[in-house]
């Protein structure tokens, strides 16, 4: 079984090079894979990666 990895909103500052508050509104964005879990905000790698090439699109 793969093990699925969750990225935090300083995973996805410090992976794309923004700042923390640029990846907060990315993860209030209608269009985000992102879910809460209690007060924390997480994205699944697999969903942000699916969520990048339709950005190019």
């Amino acid at each position: 079984m793969q093990k699925t990895n969750y990225l935090t909103p300083k995973d996805l500052s410090d992976r794309f090079k923004i700042k923390k508050q640029k990846s907060y509104e990315l993860f209030h964005r209608e269009d985000f894979p992102s879910i809460r879990i209690g007060r924390k905000l997480l994205v699944r790698e697999d969903k942000l990666l699916e969520w990048e090439e339709n950005q190019l699109m």
